[in-house]
């Protein structure tokens, strides 16, 4: 029986705590056995989390993941980091979680599209620079949310400084 996503709406509750998580070497710090934070997830952490921060975090403990990547990049990526299609084989997988992107995509099955428009009306302004802006203003747009923790987002690499963090 393949798993399915949960819906974005499914998981609301009074109270709910997000903890945003990112590469830099202060993820380390994150709440990851906390079970009273929901865990957010980007990109290819998963890739990372074990190997560099020695995370071992089941898929059922995460909550929402998010790649605001096109697939041209995940392949132009790929070959850069030799590391050639693991981000697509991972995301044709089924996983517990939703996973948002820009765009819905044939063959990735937890693949949602993001909700830019509802967001962009919601906020009323569409600056985004980042996968973490797009985390952050989603986080912002939930019900219920009493604190939103960011670990391993330090935003000093690359352009991250430059052309990234002033969002």
């Amino acid at each position: 029986m393949e798993a399915k996503p949960r819906e974005p709406d499914t998981i609301h509750t009074k109270g709910r705590k997000i903890a945003v998580l990112g590469f830099a070497e202060t993820v380390k710090d994150a709440p990851i056995n906390d079970p009273s934070w929901e865990l957010w997830g980007m990109n290819g952490f998963h890739r990372v989390a074990k190997a560099d921060f020695g995370f071992d975090v089941p898929e059922s403990r995460w909550s929402f993941w998010f790649d605001m990547h096109s697939l041209e990049y995940h392949k132009h990526y790929g070959v850069l980091a030799k590391i050639p299609g693991q981000q697509e084989e991972w995301l044709s997988k089924s996983h517990p979680f939703p996973i948002f992107m820009l765009d819905t995509h044939a063959g990735f099955p937890s693949v949602l599209k993001f909700p830019i428009e509802e967001i962009i009306e919601g906020f009323g302004r569409d600056y985004f620079t980042s996968t973490i802006a797009y985390m952050l203003a989603y986080a912002f747009a939930q019900e219920g949310v009493a604190e939103i923790g960011l670990w391993g987002v330090d935003l000093v690499h690359g352009t991250e400084w430059g052309d990234q963090r002033p969002c």
